[in-house]
């Protein structure tokens, strides 16, 4: 989500095209910082289009009443993000309007189907095949949504660690769902956190040795979830191998 400042005549990091106005938009939602941040953490912002930052506003807004139900709520990476997610259905909501509340509760059901109709249908998958479903309640998370955000953080990552760089061709940025290559493993392993962003967010980035724009990311969320990417040139991409970059 956006802030409330405008910058004018620059570029959005995620379309790539100048704008004649864009959004310093916030590259972890405001939302996402757990009750536990310091005040005095300066939460990072990039440039963005009025379109894209619509579209992955919603997408944010889609992903955190999912994903902080997920999050454990007795660790300080997450402390208080399932009571926020539990007010946006209603649960222990503040707001007074009937109407407000109306439709809190229209969502609360839509997410309440959700969860019926998977866990059914896992459920019915895992009975065909002889294996117990597994324990809890479940939802379905759009693939398609995830990777988008993911990708947004990214970017902005890349934007404010990278000296305002934007992805510009030949360079790409591909996402991985899991520490596939040995490099992921260092960054994992060997490299420091390198943003103060407060409890909620560890971000960790190494640069190639071959190539010093080609870049490797490990950001952990809420203790709980994990991006893996990589910003490189096709090219290159294959033969990228890695070293520690300790430079904020």
């Amino acid at each position: 989500m956006s802030s409330l400042h405008y910058l004018f005549g620059m570029r959005c990091i995620h379309c790539l095209e100048e704008s004649a106005v864009t959004n310093e938009d916030h590259v972890f939602p405001d939302s996402w910082y757990p009750d536990t941040t310091p005040p005095n953490i300066t939460k990072w912002t990039a440039p963005s289009c009025i379109e894209c930052n619509t579209k992955l506003g919603n997408d944010e807004d889609f992903l955190f009443s999912r994903l902080a139900l997920s999050a454990r709520p007795d660790i300080p990476a997450s402390s208080g993000l399932a009571n926020r997610a539990l007010r946006i259905f209603g649960v222990r909501a503040k707001s007074k309007d009937p109407k407000e509340l109306a439709r809190r509760e229209k969502y609360r059901l839509k997410i309440v189907e959700e969860i019926n109709s998977f866990c059914g249908e896992h459920k019915r998958i895992a009975s065909t095949v002889n294996v117990s479903p597994s324990h809890g309640p479940a939802m379905p998370i759009k693939g398609e949504v995830l990777e988008r955000v993911y990708r947004k953080i990214i970017h902005g990552c890349e934007y404010i660690m990278g000296s305002k760089r934007y992805i510009d061709p030949p360079y790409e940025l591909r996402m991985f769902d899991s520490a596939s290559t040995a490099a992921f493993e260092e960054v994992s392993q060997n490299a420091s956190p390198l943003a103060p962003l407060g409890p909620g967010f560890e971000i960790k980035r190494l640069r190639s040795t071959e190539d010093p724009l080609s870049v490797f990311y490990v950001v952990t969320i809420w203790d709980t979830f994990r991006i893996y990417a990589l910003i490189a040139d096709p090219v290159l991409m294959g033969a990228a191998t890695t070293t520690s970059d300790r430079d904020p």
